[in-house]
């Protein structure tokens, strides 16, 4: 989808969200996705722009529903459902939150996470995009219809945290189309935020996963990397009584395998591997952004293969959301054509690579090492120990949870 035509009028986001659009949306919905032809039909009763909007709507729906439970009922922008927290991560914050009082969400974008927030009580969501805004409200209506909620066109102010009990923002990291991390240079700006949080003290900043923040921004906030599948999707910053653990790291993974268990600490360094054991143990991208390596290495018993601690090894394999465990059947240095030839011998033809330091991306090794005439499969990690690069044959030690 290579335009966004709910960047045009109000207008037409209310007509969108009225009856008389719903019949379309609800045909095309039933319908093969065939944009072309879908558009052809369309105009046949409709002006193009409307017909535009009920397609486009409609693939949306369908590319948000691994986000949303509830994506075929709301209503999305292509920039929305792009910067839109999941529905998973969006409940768990939501837990955060104090049941019954008011919860305002600056910058709430389609409402992604404003439809959790709204499972705690009255939800006030503010976006500065008029089609944005109506958007937000829909949803919210159309999931929670009988409930207390408003959405506001605005820039964000003081005055909405007034009566919250606590606020939530999601401040806009794209300036000029391009993809900022620092808060500074975000919309509304760190400084603003420094400045709302002395009017109200209770809140979560939703930040760029990757950004190392500074302690002195919020003192006595809780950091918090929350992971989802094998990605860190967002940082929280916790402040008043949303701190579970003021001043430390948390790192937490939302797996629905297992049980929610975060890894709560500060950044520390764990002991260098003098060689390699068992097992390699990755850690999940949300304890690497959260500089958590060392304490998980020291809880399991596991110490660093490479310098930034992304592979531990250990005598054990690790079950959890925080890591993923290998069984190592192989070390040597790292040389493609002693690779290959080991391959070959074993017969594996199935290869999936992992690590950092390389020639290549993982997807080129994992390319040039492909064995058509074999049938195995074997996972192999690239990284360097003691100031060497080395490949790690190893197998991926499946679960049973």
């Amino acid at each position: 989808m290579k335009s966004d035509h709910f960047s045009s009028q109000l207008s037409d986001a209310q007509w969108l969200t009225s009856p008389e659009a719903a019949p379309w949306l609800e045909s095309v919905s039933t319908t093969p996705d065939r944009q072309l032809a879908q558009l052809t039909n369309l105009r046949r009763h409709l002006s193009p722009a409307q017909a535009a909007l009920i397609v486009d709507t409609i693939a949306l729906r369908r590319r948000a529903s691994d986000k949303f439970p509830s994506a075929q009922h709301l209503f999305f922008t292509l920039k929305g459902l792009e910067q839109s927290t999941h529905g998973s991560i969006a409940a768990y914050k939501a837990q955060r939150f104090p049941a019954g009082g008011v919860v305002t969400d600056i910058g709430c974008g389609i409402g992604g996470d404003l439809l959790g927030l709204a499972t705690r009580g009255p939800a006030w969501g503010i976006d500065r995009d008029p089609v944005t805004a109506h958007f937000a409200l829909t949803n919210l209506h159309q999931v929670h219809p009988h409930d207390d909620h408003r959405v506001w066109q605005d820039e964000g102010s003081e005055k909405y945290l007034l009566d919250a009990a606590a606020w939530h923002v999601d401040p806009d990291r794209r300036v000029a189309e391009r993809r900022i991390s620092h808060p500074a240079a975000a919309e509304p700006s760190l400084e603003t935020l420094q400045k709302w949080s002395r009017v109200n003290p209770h809140m979560a900043i939703k930040l760029a996963p990757g950004l190392t923040p500074d302690p002195n921004w919020w003192p006595n906030a809780e950091w918090e990397w929350i992971g989802h599948g094998r990605h860190c999707a967002q940082l929280v910053a916790w402040c008043g009584n949303l701190a579970k653990h003021p001043g430390k790291h948390v790192a937490s993974v939302i797996d629905t395998r297992y049980p929610l268990q975060p890894l709560v600490g500060l950044p520390q360094a764990s002991p260098l591997a003098a060689g390699m054991g068992e097992y390699v143990i990755e850690p999940h991208a949300a304890v690497l952004a959260a500089q958590l390596a060392g304490l998980l290495a020291k809880q399991i018993s596991a110490e660093r293969i490479d310098a930034d601690g992304r592979y531990l090894t250990s005598s054990q394999p690790s079950v959890g959301a925080l890591t993923r465990s290998f069984r190592v059947t192989d070390v040597v240095p790292f040389d493609r054509k002693r690779i290959r030839a080991i391959l070959q011998s074993r017969g594996i033809g199935q290869v999936e690579v992992k690590g950092r330091h390389m020639d290549a991306t993982a997807n080129q090794l994992a390319q040039a090492f492909q064995n058509t005439r074999g049938s195995a499969a074997t996972t192999l990690i690239v990284c360097r120990h003691r100031h060497k690069s080395v490949a790690i044959f190893a197998d991926r030690v499946h679960e049973s949870v």
